[in-house]
């Protein structure tokens, strides 16, 4: 059962490699990622569960929420003010 899962997840990604080969180093990370993030995530949540409980799931998923959701809200006004800089700098060269 185990190897199906593996054998699903790499046909997931070479699907996608598949259909956008220009983003395969972004896919690639993506990948490593989920994999990393998911066996790091499961271990602190068994921890959590053991010395605290169901609170300590609770607590431990929504550290995760937040710390995704900071993260993607820093990176879109970071990228949001690079764009800005970028057309400010084009206007002053044309």
């Amino acid at each position: 059962m185990l190897l199906e899962a593996f054998r699903s997840g790499g046909m997931c990604m070479g699907l996608a490699i598949e259909r956008f080969p220009a983003k395969a180093n972004e896919i690639s990370a993506l990948m490593v990622m989920a994999i990393v993030g998911g066996g790091i995530v499961s271990a602190v949540l068994g921890v959590a569960q053991s010395s605290f409980g169901p609170a300590g799931i609770v607590a431990t998923l929504g550290v995760c929420i937040a710390y995704l959701s900071l993260s993607g809200f820093l990176r879109h006004n970071v990228l949001a003010r690079s764009k800005t800089t970028n057309r400010r700098k084009d206007d002053e060269n044309a």
